[in-house]
């Protein structure tokens, strides 16, 4: 998410955000994460967050983002932002035991990065397929995504 504060060096916390944007427009505003609050490398996040009427920092797997969204006031008009952990490293952290259950998903040893990173995208899509489908008509939705590119050190008989 660019803000017009990056774009113009105003302190971030001057800034007019999508927060900002959505409180003027009369919604309520929630910010849902089950990233960390507060690190270096966020300190932007957490202050664009706290922008929020209110932010839900939640620890665990990304689906218990979809409890905290049904777990919203009904008769509100909300706009929300949702901060899923999905794909980040270490990616055999990121997917439940019982959803590769559920899937018939083979463990594998922690070092198959390919493997684990599948896996995460999958379940990321399985969760953002139930938030999508419990949000369709109730809320404005805006979902941060970074997509990865998974680093495999083995040679490779082919060269570029």
């Amino acid at each position: 998410m660019v803000s017009i504060a990056e774009l113009q060096a105003i302190p971030l916390k001057n800034a007019v955000d999508i927060i900002s944007i959505a409180k003027c427009l009369g919604y309520k505003t929630y910010w849902l994460s089950t990233q960390n609050k507060s690190t270096v490398s966020d300190a932007g996040i957490t202050i664009l967050a706290n922008q929020a009427n209110e932010a839900i920092w939640v620890k665990g797997y990304d689906e218990v983002l979809l409890e905290k969204i049904q777990s919203l006031p009904k008769n509100e008009s909300k706009f929300l932002v949702i901060q899923l952990t999905g794909s980040h490293f270490n990616y055999n952290r990121r997917v439940p035991k019982a959803f590769l259950q559920e899937n018939n998903m083979n463990i594998f040893s922690d070092n198959n990065k390919t493997k684990w990173y599948e896996y995460s995208l999958r379940y990321t899509d399985s969760i953002l397929k139930k938030i999508f489908k419990y949000c369709q008509n109730e809320h404005n939705l805006r979902v941060k995504d970074n997509a990865k590119e998974v680093h495999v050190h083995e040679r490779s008989k082919y060269k570029s």
